[in-house]
């Protein structure tokens, strides 16, 4: 029965493709190849990284931090996903109704917990500490042996510790909820604090990779070298899996260590079931619901506004969508522009800082605004009551869309502000910014409604990836665009610089043409307006036509 439970589990978590067809296999194909590329990034700077600690003999500081960052995120995102299996599973009142010991239900889930972090384990060990084996020249097969041990028990050790965190961290979630803004608020420091981390921590390894990439031999001072080293000394147990996939006393280091694990799974495995049982027994508690009897009326459209103001408030994860990254994204955005800032003016000069700027301002805008494109899947079954309401459709859409667009509209005002404040350009840059940007975010926003309205996915899976079938599709034009519109912006400075005076260019004997450097912005910059401008009337063509067929 266990096993039978778990692979239940593990069917519930899979994505669901029975809503695939023709109409959105491309959106799921575009997500493929974008998911690739990022990938494909990363993979490339983890090489770059490895090669680099290879290089300057540094392994302990390496798999140091490789077993701290592991340990770290497992850890953290272990305490969510016990709350969720756990205390607030939308599946405990359907287990109560089965005849199934709940002790089999929490043997089933526990296991399950595991072995998902089971996988993350191998994927990032043998991503990160694996290539170290394949790079440095001393490694033996024993190495990636014992690197398998070590993946199977790091889950074990972030179990335990999630376990004890999950409890006071589950009754502080249940008081935040009951009040919608405070859990909107913490939810927008949690994540500001992590981005600002991952910035600085991501600026020290471009900044560690510039230094020594250049030569072939160590050019870091000795004295940089020994700080590094003493930054990882505690950290005690990454120290000790450094230790065990190192060998030292590789054999009594284990058995201590699994004989203390498994005393400690002992007692965490009655704490957790003890809780377990509790959420279970609330499942049958009778909830009183206040019934409000004086509604106030409003127009239909204004109606249509205010609850998808409600049904953000109660919905964590779409107001992490919508309010959450665009109240973050001036943030994010001038942290970004500070990273690229100095490495760009410094490689080929300042004039490339604005073109920089209105790439990151819109893919942040891509980012911020996608949750857009699932606004009519997301309703299910509800979206049908739309078509039999006495409320345009056209009205309907743009209600919808209405709070999104103009927080966005706010934050980008906010974020074109901070960094013309900060001079990294000027303010005349930053209002050509400011407006290429917003009509490109009007395009992307009325384009993803568009596409969701016409083909919703009323998917039963929700939340999950086969709802945004069709954003993924507008996503990855509007970052194809985005990315044409930022590196054309880039280089007309540059570009500019070479008609200085005028040059002449004769095409066949028959045509003329003469370039000098304001013919030139005129003809780049005004490509760039009108590129956004034919986007943004499409889309607009696009929504009244969808809008009066429907």
């Amino acid at each position: 029965m266990v096993i039978t439970l778990i692979k239940n589990h593990f069917k519930r978590s899979k994505p669901r493709l029975n809503n695939i067809n023709t109409k959105n296999i491309l959106g799921l194909i575009l997500l493929g190849i974008l998911s690739v590329l990022i990938l494909g990034i990363f993979g490339y700077i983890l090489l770059l990284l490895t090669q680099t600690f290879a290089r300057l003999r540094l392994p302990d500081v390496y798999l140091k931090t490789v077993f701290f960052i592991l340990l770290g995120v497992l850890t953290i995102y272990e305490v969510f996903n016990i709350i969720k299996q756990l205390y607030q599973s939308k599946d405990n009142h359907i287990y109560l109704k089965l005849p199934i010991e709940k002790e089999k239900i929490f043997l089933s889930k526990i296991i399950y917990i595991y072995l998902r972090q089971l996988l993350i384990s191998f994927v990032f060990l043998f991503a990160t500490a694996g290539i170290y084996g394949f790079v440095e020249t001393d490694i033996t097969i024993f190495y990636f042996f014992r690197l398998i041990i070590i993946a199977i028990i790091i889950p074990f050790l972030s179990l335990i510790l999630a376990s004890l965190l999950s409890i006071p961290v589950s009754f502080i979630m249940g008081y935040i909820r009951k009040n919608k803004f405070l859990l909107i608020a913490s939810i927008t420091i949690v994540i500001g604090a992590f981005f600002i981390v991952y910035i600085q921590f991501i600026n020290v390894v471009l900044n560690f990779i510039d230094l020594t990439s250049a030569s072939s031999s160590p050019i870091i001072d000795p004295l940089i070298i020994e700080n590094l080293r003493a930054s990882t000394n505690n950290l005690y147990i990454s120290s000790l899996f450094y230790n065990l996939l190192m060998n030292q006393s590789f054999i009594q280091s284990l058995l201590i260590l699994v004989l203390v694990l498994g005393a400690l799974m002992i007692g965490v495995y009655f704490l957790l079931k003890y809780f377990y049982f509790k959420a279970l027994n609330k499942e049958n508690e009778r909830i009183d619901v206040e019934i409000k009897k004086d509604i106030k009326l409003n127009k239909p459209v204004i109606a249509i506004f205010k609850k998808e103001l409600i049904t953000l408030t109660r919905n964590p994860d779409y107001a992490f969508q919508a309010v959450v990254l665009n109240v973050l994204m001036p943030i994010f955005i001038f942290l970004t522009i500070r990273l690229t800032y100095r490495a760009g003016e410094a490689t080929v000069g300042r004039e490339i800082v604005p073109g920089i700027t209105l790439l990151t301002v819109l893919v942040f805008i891509l980012l911020t605004n996608s949750f857009q494109g699932m606004i009519i899947s997301r309703e299910k079954e509800a979206h049908y009551i739309t078509k039999i309401i006495p409320v345009k459709i056209i009205h309907q859409l743009f209600a919808k869309i209405g709070f999104g667009y103009i927080l966005n509209f706010l934050m980008t005002i906010v974020t074109i502000t901070i960094v013309t404040s900060m001079q990294y350009i000027t303010l005349m840059e930053g209002i050509v910014i400011f407006i290429l940007s917003i009509i490109f975010s009007t395009g992307y926003t009325l384009t993803l409604v568009t596409s969701d309205y016409e083909n919703p996915q009323l998917t039963s899976n929700e939340g999950g990836f086969e709802e945004g079938l069709n954003m993924y599709k507008t996503l990855f034009v509007g970052l194809f665009l985005a990315i044409i519109v930022g590196v054309v912006f880039s280089v007309t400075p540059f570009i500019r610089k070479l008609f200085l005076s005028q040059r002449v260019f004769e095409f066949f004997g028959l045509f003329v043409i003469k370039l000098d450097a304001n013919k030139i912005n005129y003809l780049l910059y005004g490509a760039i307006v009108l590129i956004l401008l034919i986007y943004m009337i499409i889309s607009i063509i696009r929504i009244r036509k969808v809008a009066n067929n429907k």
